[in-house]
Parts: structure tokens; C-alpha cells; sequence
């Protein structure tokens, strides 16, 4: 509302010019000021549901987009290929714009999400099948059977091998 001293002066001036009743003017005053004080209400309503909606229709345009980040992950982990760069093309993305968003709603790169999806495939692999470990990993992307087991030891702390052989031991 309007502060007591701008409603004093108002209601002075009005006294001071003859102009009529003062009090009526504070009154007057008065009842203006609980107006806007509501106008202001209804005003600060309206933007905190419009930012609730507005944070609504971003989460969903997030989920949307790691949806399809993640589709494409699995669509495309075995080739070779297949990082960040090459799913923002297929989604028509920026990659700089796609890493932030996914990085901000997952709290990993799309790279990371990459190898997290072949490592767990071929951990499959590894428990379901007979093929090598150098089948396994050409088969899940890796070109560089070096890397595949730096990577895999990275996430499973353990080489193909022990993981397979702890498999057939427990």
C-alpha cells in the first residue's frame, strides 16, 4: 500500500487548497490503496502460475529431449561412430546446446551415457553368450580392444575376463 506520510500529504493538500472534505479524500485514498494492494495480489498469483507452467513445459521439453537422446544411444552404441556429435545431427540439434540440456537433466555427457549402455551391453554379453571378449567388444562399438578393456575396467572394476570368470565361479 501507499505509505501513512503520502496519505497524510495527499490528504494536507486537499485540506490546504479548500477543495473539499479531507477526509473523504483519505478515505478515498484509502480505498484505492486496498484496490491495487489486490490488483497486486491477483498480479503476483497470475506470474507464479504462469512460472509454474512455464517450468512445467520446460520438464517436459527436457524429458522429451533425453527421450530421444536415449534412443538414440541405443539405436546407434554399436557403431563405431556413435557420440554426441552424431546424435545431435540425426535430431538436428546444436551439440553444444544438446550436451548442456542432457548433461543438466541427467548429470552426465551423452558421451557418458555412450559407454555406460556399451559396457552394460557387454556385460550381457559376457553372461549370455560364448563369443570372445574382442567379438564382445567390436560388437558393442570398440574398434580399440585396449580401450574397451580401459573402459570397462573404468566402470565394472574388473577386466571382461574376471567379470566373465565371477560369472562362472559364483
Amino acid at each position: 500500500g501507499f505509505p501513512p506520510e503520502l496519505i497524510l500529504a495527499a490528504a494536507g493538500a486537499c485540506c490546504a487548497c479548500g477543495a473539499g472534505d479531507c477526509f473523504a479524500t483519505v478515505r478515498h485514498i484509502l480505498t484505492l490503496t486496498g484496490r491495487l494492494s489486490e490488483i497486486q495480489e491477483a498480479i503476483d498469483a497470475r506470474l507464479i502460475r504462469i512460472t509454474e507452467a512455464v517450468a512445467v513445459s520446460q520438464q517436459k521439453q527436457a524429458d522429451s529431449l533425453c527421450s530421444a537422446v536415449w534412443g538414440k544411444v541405443y539405436e546407434l552404441y554399436q557403431d563405431e561412430d556413435c557420440c554426441s556429435q552424431m546424435i545431435a545431427t540425426q535430431l538436428e540439434l546444436s551439440q553444444t546446446y544438446l550436451n548442456r540440456q542432457f548433461r543438466a537433466a541427467t548429470g552426465m555427457s551423452i558421451n557418458d551415457a555412450v559407454q555406460h549402455v556399451r559396457i552394460d551391453k557387454a556385460c550381457k554379453l559376457l553372461r549370455d553368450s560364448e563369443l570372445t571378449v574382442e567379438q564382445i567388444a567390436k560388437q558393442v562399438g570398440y574398434r580399440n580392444i585396449k580401450y574397451f578393456f580401459v573402459v570397462f575396467k573404468k566402470y565394472t572394476e574388473k577386466t571382461p575376463s574376471q567379470f566373465r570368470g565371477d560369472l562362472a565361479g559364483g
